[in-house]
């Protein structure tokens, strides 16, 4: 059996329970500069001097490279799918291949370009796309009226008929 002692002189750390004896009050467990326990202070090496704040957390600067990595293509192919005739510029009489010339009829366009064809008198717009080429023929009572050819950064497929809207007189 133990004797009765009085708690404060009764442990010392090298003898009986450590862990009384880290929280015995009678332990110089603080640092001399910043007066914080030693065991729990980050600070150092830093002699009193306040930590550097981060600027952004590390699951914040991985979310925003996340964001990036997928947010600017995805916006890019956003504007090319809605858009795509940001891209076009004057053709001229000819498309690049010669294949479409202003005067052609709808059906002989069509045929061309491997899509459906519109009625014979069609005035509007086909917009096609294949790989990375695009075209915009405007059509005036079923014949090219006027070619718009550009190329895109990367390959997409556009088929979109738009007949000329006629406002009422």
């Amino acid at each position: 059996m133990l004797p009765n002692r009085v708690p404060e002189q009764s442990i010392s750390p090298f003898s009986g329970d450590l862990m009384a004896a880290l929280a015995s009050p009678d332990l110089d467990n603080e640092c001399p500069l910043c007066k914080r326990p030693l065991a729990l202070s980050s600070r150092v090496g830093t002699m009193g001097e306040e930590p550097r704040q981060r600027l952004f957390s590390r699951r914040a600067l991985i979310m925003g490279i996340v964001l990036l990595l997928v947010g600017v293509p995805a916006a890019a192919i956003g504007i090319i799918f809605l858009f795509p005739t940001l891209f076009l510029a004057a053709a001229g009489e000819a498309d690049s291949t010669g294949a479409i010339r202003v005067g052609m009829t709808v059906r002989d366009v069509c045929k061309t370009l491997d899509i459906e064809a519109p009625p014979r008198a069609f005035s509007g717009t086909i917009t096609w796309g294949r790989d990375s080429r695009i075209l915009r023929i405007r059509f005036k009572d079923g014949m090219v009226a006027a070619l718009e050819e550009g190329s895109l950064p990367f390959p997409v497929t556009v088929n979109k008929i738009q007949p000329e809207t006629r406002r009422p007189r």
